[in-house]
């Protein structure tokens, strides 16, 4: 029973914000609600990017690259084959499971840095492809405009649809995450990242999981980039510009590594600044770069970790109340 209760209190938090997020767009207008959806978005391309890089080990640069990836698949198969979307964005999960899959068996093969030149190169190539591909339908530097939009029979998706949407791939996807870290798979990935030798020792397949994990957040990262591309109806190379690269490895840096709220804490906290400091114009990744160093410094663990050290003193100081209590 006490099991039980450590682990509801530490749920309790999650259920309280699960709550305020679904309450949310009855309560706020359509630009906040615009923000929260993309707040969701980000949360889900953050926890992926930090289950391979926070609880796989494997420091990879290449996330946005299946995100993108992800986003033309669909909106492509929507446009030109005249597939529904709610078809399209789990094929082109599947599709970038395949490819995270192919960019893991060479990229496996090597560690460390090398690791994170291969996937930043794989990242960098794809921009060139994408205007190349033209006259394959990728709309070269412009983009594609004019992607379905997602609908159920005859209504069309507005603004509050489209949150309630992201929220429920936002839980889907979370709830499976905490599913795998918690299960024999994650519990591998942990042990090859802390002790591989160890590890290996015991059997465990370093190569087979690192593609596993990499198949897994590829899926989650074109499934999202296929819902993003029906919610903005439209996706363009621009998508892979080096500030939106920054921010988002600022969300999972900034977050917390190896910690699954992590991510959502860095994503909330990135994309609401970021909308906080659209006045700053080119000044705005300056303070980024900024916030990224005073956190770096301050708490190298991420911003979960203020979380933590606020629950500790609030615990602390509890208990000293309620010692004091007792002798009077």
């Amino acid at each position: 029973m006490k099991i039980d209760f450590i682990r509801q209190k530490k749920l309790l938090p999650w259920g309280i914000f699960m709550l305020i997020l679904a309450l949310a767009p009855l309560f706020t207008d359509r630009y906040v609600t615009y923000v929260l959806c993309s707040c969701l978005v980000w949360s889900v391309i953050a926890c992926n990017w930090n289950l391979v890089m926070g609880f796989g080990g494997i420091f990879t640069l290449a996330p946005l690259a299946f995100w993108v990836g992800g986003a033309y698949m669909s909106g492509m198969l929507s446009m030109y084959l005249g597939i529904s979307p709610w078809v399209a964005m789990p094929t082109a999960g599947l599709g970038m499971a395949a490819m995270g899959f192919l960019v893991g068996l060479p990229c496996l093969r090597i560690k460390g840095h090398y690791t994170a030149l291969f996937t930043l190169i794989f990242l960098e190539c794809l921009a060139p492809i994408i205007i190349w591909g033209q006259k394959w339908g990728t709309g070269g530097t412009s983009g594609l405009a004019g992607i379905p939009r997602l609908q159920i029979g005859e209504f069309t998706f507005g603004p509050t649809s489209y949150y309630y949407a992201a929220f429920g791939l936002f839980l889907i996807t979370l709830f499976t995450l905490y599913w795998i870290i918690n299960s024999p798979i994650g519990k591998a990935f942990v042990a090859l990242r802390d002790a591989p030798i160890r590890a290996k020792s015991l059997g465990i397949d370093e190569y087979k999981y690192g593609l596993l994990i990499f198949a897994i957040s590829s899926f989650f990262l074109g499934m999202i980039g296929g819902f993003y591309t029906h919610w903005i109806g439209s996706v363009s190379p621009h998508l892979l510009a080096l500030s939106l690269f920054l921010i988002a490895l600022l969300m999972v840096e900034g977050g917390g590594l190896g910690r699954l709220s992590g991510g959502v804490v860095g994503a909330f906290t990135v994309t609401i600044l970021n909308e906080l400091f659209r006045p700053l114009e080119e000044w705005r990744l300056v303070a980024f770069g900024a916030l990224m160093i005073i956190i770096i410094v301050l708490v190298p663990e991420g911003m979960v970790r203020i979380g933590d050290i606020f629950k500790q003193s609030v615990m602390t100081n509890f208990r000293k109340l309620k010692k004091g209590g007792s002798k009077i």
